[in-house]
């Protein structure tokens, strides 16, 4: 601080005390300074008086550099920081008492915290399993609380000690009924329920179409069976399947077809079985022989070209029988693997049968000398519509 601002603080202590003292105090006493304090301050007084300049001043020398240190021997290889296992930091589980600290075991947790798994500490008791040593017994009516006398335990729960559990009873198992379709051979059975749910029964009459394309020669038997078309067709209510051979030199073999509309049925439905059923009718002049049906690919009017037309392995044979007024005594052709197969593949379309004699036309075997066999069949035109040709089929969409 310098001599001038000295001054000045000086002038203004004197001046502040002269006004507190008042004039007549600085008479009395006659302070040395109290005429000069009286005075009005001057602007001199206020500021200090420039100093004159001085010389400069030296620069300051520049301060000599450190010398180098000398680079000391090498000391030992750093150690390398240690690396932490793999796998999850383990983090310390909170003691007692604070958050999300485990409970005792029967106490529910406090509010906020997660109710532990069950079996983890904390949790609570299952109904019927005791307490773990040391917990509070449940109370009557809370989970794991022993049930009252006469009140049965729940299930699962411990029988009390004493007393010996039962084993369960296992359930008695009753098997479904079976669907038994009422043209299956064997035994006679008792009624059959109806066709599996979520099926469809659907009985079609073949069409005025059917009828035979038979061959009969003054030729040997060999000749008339591979023949490739015959001499005639017919399409009459009651005609025969037959092979006859008269004296082996004279032979004839007749060959039946039948048509059915399956327009009815979806393409994309999944068939589940099928049957062909046909009356028989009687023949007084020749015994019956057994008689099979097979794909038929003949045309939708019968020629005598259609002879051959049948593809394929059989699907059914039975052996002839006639039958009697309002369907009686059908014969049943229960189709095999092949024929359902067959069947479905024409859904939404036509379904083509040929029925042949089976132990001489189908097999291919003469007859022999005077023998023959005349199965009669009554056809779509016949009066007694149950004796129609009629192909029923069960199936599923």
């Amino acid at each position: 601080m310098t001599m001038a601002t000295k001054r000045q603080r000086r002038l203004f202590a004197q001046r502040i005390l002269w006004l507190i003292i008042g004039p007549d105090a600085c008479k009395y006493f006659k302070f040395p300074w109290c005429e000069k304090a009286s005075e009005p301050l001057r602007r001199e007084d206020l500021l200090a008086p420039a100093e004159p300049p001085g010389p400069p001043a030296p620069p300051e020398p520049p301060e000599p550099p450190e010398p180098p240190i000398p680079p000391g021997p090498p000391g030992p290889p750093a150690p390398p920081e240690p690396v932490p296992p793999p796998g999850p930091v383990p983090v310390p589980e909170p003691a007692p008492g604070e958050p999300g600290a485990p409970g005792e075991p029967g106490v529910p947790a406090p509010p906020g915290i997660p109710a532990p798994a069950p079996g983890e500490p904390g949790a609570p008791v299952p109904p019927g399993i005791p307490a773990p040593p040391g917990a509070p017994a449940p109370a009557p009516g809370e989970p794991g609380a022993p049930a009252p006398p006469g009140v049965p335990a729940p299930p699962g729960a411990p029988a009390p000690p004493g007393i010996i559990t039962p084993p369960p009873t296992p359930p008695i198992y009753t098997p479904p009924p079976i669907y038994v379709p009422p043209w299956e051979p064997g035994p006679p059975r008792p009624p059959s329920p109806s066709p599996p749910s979520g099926t469809v029964q659907i009985a079609i009459t073949a069409g005025i179409s059917d009828g035979s394309v038979w061959r009969t020669e003054d030729e040997p038997w060999q000749t008339v069976h591979d023949a490739i078309v015959g001499i005639g067709a017919q399409d009459y209510e009651v005609i025969w399947t037959a092979c006859t051979s008269y004296n082996g030199a004279h032979c004839e073999v007749t060959r039946s077809f039948f048509l059915f509309d399956l327009s009815s049925i979806p393409a994309s439905a999944e068939i589940i079985s099928a049957i062909f059923t046909i009356g028989g009718h009687l023949n007084p002049w020749e015994a019956t022989s057994t008689v099979c049906i097979q794909q038929g690919t003949q045309a939708d009017i019968l020629t005598v070209n259609d002879y051959t037309a049948f593809a394929g392995a059989a699907f059914a044979a039975v052996t002839w029988k006639v039958s009697g007024p309002g369907g009686t005594n059908l014969n049943e052709f229960i189709l095999n693997a092949a024929g359902l197969a067959y069947i479905q593949s024409v859904f939404g379309g036509t379904a083509k049968i040929c029925a042949r004699e089976y132990g001489s036309d189908y097999e291919n075997a003469d007859p022999g000398f005077g023998v023959g066999w005349t199965n009669d069949a009554c056809f779509s035109e016949y009066a007694d519509a149950a004796l129609r040709p009629i192909l029923t089929v069960i199936y599923k969409c």
